[in-house]
């Protein structure tokens, strides 16, 4: 099964879900994904399934991946975010669901038993699931180096780039529910001393997975999947929390400073 996180400018991602081998995109009522703008075109692009993974077929109109122009088609990954007119989308093959075991042990996460994870980074590895394990543990390294610390900043570095690599070759609706993404944008309500000591998995879950609650601040928070789509909830003013896979920059939710008009001449 093929999931397809679709995200438009000032809207929240729909995830759509298909079991079907090619999935079309475009203004057309009989397109699988409909979209709408003038930027799109009636058949503007296909996703085709393979048991090689997942390609990009590009039929008409402009077409972007990771913001080159793609001319006639091109393998898809995780990570890879595809820009049609003013949307932007991003794929995934769903995994297994999990048993009854794994499901206990994913719910003694959420709940905030810190210790479950490495129970069940073990399980994991037992199963012969060694990267969600990796990421798992990974994580935890991750917790418990300090990114200013010149004696680890550079354990921190290479961890944090290996978490990355990781993340696109696990799905997203696991990491999400594994993730320890910290909360961002919360100085628009609450003022902390430091920045917000919360991450998502301290938060509550709510009827969407990528919505959570804080009890601080007592505001929702959003999971987004890309920095386009975090920038806009933050400009809105509301917490988010970024997903591991994006390379991140320093203030890159940030509105940029305003442009100083000129002075017109006398």
């Amino acid at each position: 099964m093929l999931a397809i996180y679709l995200y438009k400018e000032g809207a929240r991602t729909l995830r759509i879900t298909s079991e079907k081998d090619e999935i079309s995109l475009g203004t057309r009522a009989d397109s699988d994904i409909q979209l709408e703008g003038r930027d799109v075109a009636a058949r503007h692009c296909k996703l085709v399934v393979r048991p090689a993974g997942i390609f990009l077929v590009r039929e008409a109109g402009e077409l972007k991946v990771n913001g080159k122009p793609l001319d006639k088609s091109t393998p898809l990954y995780s990570t890879d975010k595809v820009f049609v007119g003013n949307y932007t989308f991003m794929t995934e093959t769903l995994s297994r669901a999990p048993d009854a075991n794994e499901e206990k042990l994913l719910l003694d996460i959420a709940a905030g038993d810190d210790a479950s994870r490495m129970v069940y980074a073990d399980w994991l590895e037992e199963n012969g699931d060694l990267r969600r394990a990796e990421f798992l543990r990974c994580q935890e390294t991750l917790r418990s180096l300090q990114s200013d610390d010149p004696d680890t900043r550079m354990t921190f570095v290479e961890q944090s780039r290996r978490l990355r690599q990781l993340a696109v070759v696990v799905d997203l609706e696991w990491r999400m529910r594994v993730a320890r993404a910290p909360v961002e944008g919360c100085n628009v309500h609450v003022r902390f001393d430091f920045k917000c000591p919360k991450q998502w998995s301290d938060l509550v879950e709510t009827e969407n997975p990528d919505v959570r609650f804080c009890g601080l601040c007592r505001q929702q928070v959003f999971y987004c999947t890309t920095i386009p789509e975090a920038r806009q909830h933050a400009w809105r003013g509301s917490c988010v929390a970024v997903d591991i896979a994006n390379e991140r920059s320093k203030h890159d939710l940030e509105r940029p400073p305003p442009m100083v008009g000129m002075i017109a001449p006398r």
